[in-house]
């Protein structure tokens, strides 16, 4: 790590002291914009949902394109410390790498994932009047020039699946995005909006530079370790958040009085916090794991008598989740791997759904609910059985609930009615096996028969 601190110094140190004509780039840029969110209502108004500001320093290469670290300043819960900061570099073709930086939208307890756009735009010569093209499944159209803070700029108008839409106002003279506007769906076809107004702009001098990236290299060391994959989990693992504890020293001691310093504490109380979480959910599994299963009894959805399930005969695999078709996220609590398990071992296992939705405990409420689940079970043609319990299994179980996780929770019963296995979040999923650690769990449940 210091050889790589010193390299960064040494480096912008060799910028300083060249002159401008033997550089040839402009200089690193410090950019400062106000984000607001907002949602379209049926009626057609708008409403704001929330605001928070994003800064980020564009740092020009000897060659390509320019990269951008930036911070994302979110005292929101919703927005994860380790996707509140980054650096977003481009390949020789424009494309983010590792990608762009991610806001996270929470709606109605599920997570969407909207990539950002700031800094600078890495196609800048492309942008010609009347320009349109193609990448991947995004199309970019040039529209009528605008001027922003008094500074002609390039309309870029980007479409993408789902009906997103992104709006990019770059500056003409050197490609920084001044402002952006970014149209999205979530759920059932929620309209949001996101819009960036640029509210500082200015030339970075090289202390600014040198305590931006002093402070970012242990930070972004660690977003490097945890490798955090969007979309299959809404917190870290216990090992993850172990290469988080290590990093704390080093990272106070290098964001100490600079933008990210605020961040850092964030990030001490989040992890502490997380680690009590996981003490907490692995308790549940040590204190439940090899007992035998409490009374868990579960009225069939689609109707017939009611099943107990706390020696169930057969190796049993129950997975507790709200079962809800709006809003419909992902990874929808995992159910589609979850089916194609069960298909696969339909003659050995038999697989439940529980629907865990609280408003099955409000008499108004619980017909919305089950016919809610009915819905989602025909639009993802989930084959095993759901249910709903009337016994208190889930408070039983320990809920984990309680402790401020969320489900889904899977629980493998052995034919004889022992807990053989307790899991509170999503697995790793493999490409071509699916649910590889939860069928591995009932192949020995199997052969222990």
């Amino acid at each position: 790590m210091f050889r790589l601190l010193s390299a960064v110094v040494s480096l912008f140190l060799m910028v300083r002291n060249l002159p401008a004509d033997e550089t040839n780039s402009p200089p690193p840029t410090l950019i400062r914009y106000t984000a607001a969110l907002s949602e379209t209502t049926s009626n057609g108004n708008s409403q704001p949902v929330r605001e928070f500001e994003i800064r980020c320093l564009v740092l020009p290469q000897s060659s390509g394109y320019p990269s951008v670290l930036y911070l994302i300043e979110d005292s929101g819960e919703e927005q994860p410390w380790f996707e509140r900061y980054g650096q977003v570099k481009f390949d020789p073709q424009g494309q983010p790498s590792p990608r762009l930086a991610m806001h996270r939208h929470v709606n109605s307890g599920h997570s969407s994932w909207i990539g950002l756009r700031f800094g600078h735009f890495p196609g800048f010569d492309k942008l010609q009047p009347g320009a349109e093209w193609t990448e991947g499944q995004l199309t970019y159209h040039l529209q009528p020039d605008k001027v922003v803070n008094t500074q002609p700029c390039w309309q870029l108008e980007i479409n993408a699946p789902q009906s997103r839409r992104t709006v990019l106002s770059i500056q003409k003279t050197d490609g920084a995005i001044l402002a952006a506007q970014q149209r999205y769906f979530v759920g059932m076809g929620e309209r949001f909006d996101i819009k960036l107004q640029l509210e500082e702009i200015m030339n970075a001098t090289p202390e600014v530079v040198a305590a931006w990236t002093n402070a970012a290299v242990p930070l972004l060391k660690l977003k490097q370790d945890i490798k955090f994959d969007l979309g299959e989990t809404e917190s870290l693992s216990k090992d993850q958040l172990q290469l988080a504890e290590a990093a704390l020293n080093d990272i106070d001691k290098a964001t100490d009085g600079t933008p990210f310093g605020l961040l850092a504490g964030v990030i001490r109380r989040e992890v502490t916090a997380s680690q009590q979480r996981e003490t907490a959910v692995a308790d549940l599994a040590t204190r439940f794991v090899g007992r035998p299963a409490p009374p868990i009894t579960v009225i069939p959805l689609n109707g017939g008598p009611a099943v107990n399930l706390s020696k169930p005969g057969r190796v049993t695999i129950l997975h507790f989740w709200e079962y809800q078709e709006k809003p419909l996220t992902e990874p929808y609590g995992q159910v589609g791997y979850l089916d194609f398990l069960a298909q696969k071992r339909k003659d050995q296992v038999q697989v439940i759904g529980i629907i865990t939705d609280k408003q099955l405990q409000e008499p108004g409420a619980a017909l919305a609910a089950l016919r809610s689940a009915r819905k989602l079970q025909e639009f993802m043609n989930i084959g095993y059985p759901l249910g709903h319990e009337t016994e208190g299994a889930l408070a039983a179980l320990g809920d984990p609930r309680k402790f401020g996780v969320t489900l889904p929770l899977w629980v493998v019963i052995g034919s004889d009615g022992t807990i053989l296995h307790y899991r509170v979040g999503y697995y790793k999923v493999d490409a071509n096996r699916g649910l590889e650690e939860l069928d591995a769990v009932v192949e020995q449940a199997l052969k222990a028969k």
